[in-house]
């Protein structure tokens, strides 16, 4: 990784980032999120896709899931990035490896459907 971060030499895979692609679930989110909380990342990235035009739920619904990351209670660096605008399905899960890439080089990807195994990391 190129930033520095605590290591754990037991388990290397524990010191890369994670990132989670997400829209407008909360509910699935927190799922989600529940399922990372045994590994404890110490980094974690979340790239939340924008509203799409003519849907008047979709602010209220991501506003909601950016508020879940409040509830990250381990020691974590959380950085949250919204996008103004819809990307949709191809550009905003894109645009969120080229940023933890950019970022740390390497690292696990997510998203907001997919709930983690009792073995992840």
């Amino acid at each position: 990784m190129q930033n520095d971060q605590t290591t754990d030499p037991a388990n290397p895979l524990r010191n890369y980032p994670v990132v989670l692609i997400a829209f407008n679930r909360p509910n699935m989110v927190r799922q989600v999120l529940d399922s990372i909380r045994p590994a404890k990342p110490p980094v974690l990235m979340v790239c939340i896709d924008g509203p799409r035009e003519g849907r008047s739920d979709d602010p209220e619904r991501i506003e909601a899931t950016t508020k879940v990351f409040d509830e990250v209670d381990w020691e974590c660096d959380v950085q949250i990035k919204r996008q103004g605008k819809n990307l949709g399905c191809r550009y905003n899960p894109a645009f969120a490896i080229q940023w933890m890439l950019d970022t740390y080089g390497a690292g696990v990807i997510m998203e907001d459907d997919c709930v983690a195994s009792p073995s992840f990391l």
